[in-house]
């Protein structure tokens, strides 16, 4: 194949879109109530420089992202079974959707909530049959 006809590409994929992939696996995971969050990743990211976005601090290393992050969980859930889901679905949600190998997943759980009640009677069938 001669020089002209080879395709030449550079795909990048931002901090902020891994994060953002990674905030939505952890929050899909049953039992997450939220992700603690910091507008700027605080005294911390100002003077580390640590990217801390939707929640997520992502590290980057010789292609392989390692990914932090502390979790709110709703009373009533096993916090290490919950951690350890968190983990298998962020890791498997970034490796899949944007190729980049994880290196590791940390989860801190930092609080716990009481889940919300159903405000409609719509909603409390739904809960009934789905539960």
């Amino acid at each position: 194949m001669s020089e002209s006809n080879a395709a030449v590409s550079n795909i990048q994929i931002t901090s902020e879109v891994i994060s953002s992939i990674a905030a939505a696996a952890a929050l899909d995971v049953e039992g997450v109530a939220g992700l603690e969050t910091t507008k700027d990743g605080g005294l911390l990211g100002f003077f580390f420089k640590k990217d801390i976005i939707n929640g997520v601090e992502v590290k980057t290393e010789g292609g392989e992202v390692s990914l932090s992050m502390k979790a709110v969980a709703y009373f009533g859930y096993k916090l290490s079974e919950l951690g350890a889901e968190v983990q298998k679905s962020v890791k498997e949600a970034v490796e899949s959707m944007a190729g980049t190998k994880v290196k590791k997943v940390d989860v801190s759980i930092v609080g716990i909530e009481k889940e919300p009640e159903p405000s409609s009677e719509y909603e409390k069938m739904g809960r009934e049959v789905t539960d």
